[in-house]
């Protein structure tokens, strides 16, 4: 079976030290990590850093963006062309035309049921994880409990209505059937307002899919 890609999967690339170059303006960052190579996009606090410039293959120089020059710099995301579906993977809106099938399918069916609200679908008005819902609500400390309960039951309320979806449907192959879904971490920022989440999606044919949740 076959999905119109509607999110893209790119891994992040770890830093090993991040040094402000001294005297520049706008100020420049040099990063250092161990493969810049398929660097396709930087961001800085969630913003976007419309110039940076692989230096060597383990060398990156970032211009702060102007959104970000009366602000802090507190997070650096540095994404790759490349996609594991692993630990160092985040699931991103996209618009394209590719099609995609297996584990990619799977995972991005889930992610769009987590993020649908339900009432929305006119044929389904029960379908959705309602996750946007906790957008918004991130205050307080980031180890709020009744935010990471709601979290916990969008996942569970999520795969409930993707396995009673797919239970009729014969055809579909064993790893786009999803068996498990289990919550690995959760955390929010209420600083930025960011969710953060990682969920394990296990299919039929035991492959299993590590999507990480940034919104």
């Amino acid at each position: 079976m076959s999905d119109l890609q509607i999110i893209s999967v790119q891994d992040v690339i770890p830093i090993r030290r991040v040094t402000a170059i001294s005297n520049s303006s706008p100020t420049l960052y040099r990063i250092q990590g161990p493969d810049f190579r398929k660097v396709t996009e930087v961001l800085l606090n969630g913003i976007p850093a419309s110039v940076f410039v692989v230096d060597s293959p383990t060398v990156l120089l970032v211009e702060e963006p102007k959104a970000l020059r009366d602000d802090r710099l507190r997070d650096i995301m540095i994404l790759s062309s490349t996609f594991t579906l692993t630990e160092r993977s985040v699931l991103r809106p996209k618009l394209g035309t590719a099609l995609l099938s297996g584990l990619m399918s799977l995972a991005q069916l889930f992610t769009k049921i987590l993020l649908s609200t339900p009432g929305r679908d006119v044929y389904s008005p029960e379908l959705g994880g309602n996750l946007l819902s906790l957008i918004g609500q991130v205050a307080g400390s980031p180890d709020r409990p009744d935010l990471k309960t709601s979290f916990i039951q969008a996942i569970a309320r999520t795969k409930d209505q993707i396995m009673g979806l797919q239970a009729n449907r014969t055809t579909l192959p064993a790893d786009e059937r999803l068996v498990s879904a289990r919550v690995l971490s959760v955390s929010f920022e209420p600083q930025t307002g960011t969710l953060r989440g990682r969920v394990e999606l296990i299919s039929m044919a035991g492959t299993a899919a590590l999507v990480n949740l940034v919104a």
